[in-house]
């Protein structure tokens, strides 16, 4: 095996380890994967640097990855990402088009195509209502939230087939793969994805290497998961080392 492969494993595993335990001492790690603390140290670096979210600490690392509730920043959707999911919508296409921020952008970039759009977002149901047939899946609401969810969100969904579905996300990693913060939500997204044809994750890269409570699928689950060029080069290497399609 080449150091560079070499390399790129034991990051991978340190990784996995950090997911499993959120904090460890190089001793640990060491004796884990039996390899030299200094080798533990010089991976340590090289992850810290590459992710904000992990941080060295006396004598080991720790990482902070669970994310507890949904956090949109429309400026900071790359146009490039929304183009390339706009891309895989064709005319006469039913479509199904998650909540969020990233599916609002996408929505606004396909909503002069002659499709069927089905949505639990009010914002989404709202903008492509002008331009094309839409339906907006009944539910539940809550407080702050500008979409349904709940049993009879996911009845309603169960009656579609859809040719394209685009499923957001404010986590995604190597072990867990796509979370949610809140079950009903996860149940939603895995119906949605359980009745498509066609399925693809977008997600801007901060959102890699974090985790919610609730599992949705795993990344290979997807046809694509259409990002932007913030991930960092180990990871897409991880990631493509895994089967998972990169767009």
């Amino acid at each position: 095996m080449s150091s560079h492969n070499q390399t790129l494993r034991h990051q991978r595993k340190i990784l996995q380890l950090l997911y499993e335990n959120t904090s460890l001492s190089v001793r640990e790690i060491s004796e884990r994967l039996n390899i030299s603390g200094s080798t533990v140290r010089r991976n340590l670096a090289a992850l810290s640097a590459m992710y904000s979210n992990i941080k060295k600490v006396h004598g080991g690392v720790e990482i902070d990855a669970f994310v507890s509730h949904r956090n949109h920043n429309r400026n900071a959707v790359d146009p490039h990402l929304i183009t390339r999911a706009a891309g895989k919508v064709t005319p006469g296409d039913l479509v199904y088009l998650d909540s969020g921020e990233t599916a609002l952008l996408l929505a606004e970039a396909i909503c002069q195509c002659s499709i069927t759009v089905v949505t639990i977002d009010l914002k989404i149901a709202s903008l492509m209502k002008d331009f094309n047939r839409t339906v907006l899946i009944g539910g539940s609401m809550e407080r702050n939230c500008d979409f349904t969810t709940g049993p009879e969100a996911l009845s309603q969904l169960a009656q579609y087939r859809f040719d394209v579905a685009f499923i957001s996300t404010n986590c995604f990693d190597l072990v867990h793969g796509v979370t949610a913060p809140h079950v009903d939500n996860a149940r939603l997204k895995q119906q949605v994805l359980a009745h498509s044809a066609r399925k693809y994750l977008i997600a801007e890269g901060h959102k890699f290497n974090k985790f919610s409570l609730h599992p949705v699928a795993a990344l290979q689950d997807f046809d694509a998961i259409i990002t932007d060029g913030t991930i960092p080069e180990l990871t897409l290497e991880m990631l493509e080392s895994c089967a998972v399609t990169l767009e």
